[in-house]
């Protein structure tokens, strides 16, 4: 009897500590930063398996969103990278760190080369690595800062600054030692340049950014049109921010008058980066004075469906 009741108070011990290491684990699962942002699941995964998260990430910039230039794709701005979402990659592999090192470096004047001595640096696609920054590179690595797309240099303000693909280190002597080697904020670079949406920085609207509802507008060049013509149809999409929306593939489907043969359907067209596609078709054969209805569909992977209707009249 004593065994089975000691048995039982051990049972009960060891599932209450199951659930409070259940509830921990759960918990940690979302982290709230200083700023009132939150980073969570695998984005907060990747966040942490690095030693010095603030030092190589920075804190977050941004909540969670559906990025707009193409949209589709959910990411992250951390003051100095930005993470990406990918549910087709296995578990544990589907955040990425974007390539916001190339994006800078293309963008950027050519610096003026550092001498450099080979026994301090080695060798890694091609470029040199040395001194500090190679002491950082050989600690992390690719998988955080992609490989070099530069050697050491100058840049415009004088500063000692190497390129990768996923970031830029610069050298900053003002910094207490050990802590000399910076990496550049080009996840508040990239983002104040490409998004500039506040609302996506303010931790009061982190639930609205986690879809993308387009809005599809659509207008006929030509109202009155005579057979033999030539009609357009122009399309505007844009999300619910009023962000125009690239790559989807716009459609135009013709319903001519009751009796009248059909009209074939013209070849679908894409917006571009203003969100902006036009169709032509030519029209003929269809009585005076009669209407044709125009339905417009805009489509694109991994957002819904939208549709316009408009019309146009054959006058003589």
């Amino acid at each position: 009897m004593i065994r089975r009741r000691v048995l039982y108070v051990l049972f009960i011990v060891l599932f209450l500590f199951s659930c409070d290491i259940g509830a921990e684990a759960q918990e940690s699962d979302t982290e709230t930063f200083p700023n009132g942002l939150t980073v969570s699941g695998e984005f907060l995964k990747l966040y942490r398996s690095v030693d010095d998260p603030e030092r190589l990430f920075g804190m977050p910039y941004t909540s969670v969103f559906i990025d707009p230039f193409p949209p589709g794709k959910q990411v992250q701005y951390f003051d100095r990278v930005r993470m990406e979402y990918d549910p087709t990659q296995p578990e544990g592999q589907r955040i990425a760190l974007a390539e916001l090192g190339k994006f800078a470096h293309s963008e950027s004047e050519p610096g003026q080369p550092i001498p450099s001595a080979p026994n301090m640096c080695r060798t890694v696609n091609g470029k040199s690595v040395c001194y500090a920054f190679r002491d950082l590179y050989d600690r992390y690595g690719e998988r955080i800062f992609g490989l070099p797309i530069t050697e050491a240099e100058y840049d415009k303000n004088g500063r000692f600054v190497q390129y990768f693909t996923r970031g830029r280190m610069e050298w900053r002597v003002e910094m207490p030692p050990g802590k000399r080697v910076v990496l550049t904020e080009l996840g508040k670079i990239d983002f104040e340049k490409r998004i500039a949406n506040p609302r996506f920085k303010d931790p009061n609207e982190q639930r609205l950014q986690t879809s993308i509802e387009p809005k599809l507008y659509a207008f006929v060049a030509r109202p009155l049109l005579a057979n033999g013509n030539k009609q357009s149809v122009f399309a505007l999409l844009y999300d619910q921010y009023d962000r125009p929306i690239e790559g989807a593939k716009i459609t135009v489907t013709l319903r001519p008058p009751a009796g009248a043969a059909p009209i074939p359907n013209p070849p679908s067209q894409t917006t571009n980066k203003d969100g902006y596609a036009s169709v032509e078709f030519p029209v003929a054969n269809i009585q005076p004075n009669q209407p044709v209805d125009v339905i417009i569909e805009a489509q694109m992977e991994n957002l819904p469906e939208a549709e316009a209707t408009t019309w146009f009249r054959v006058w003589w």
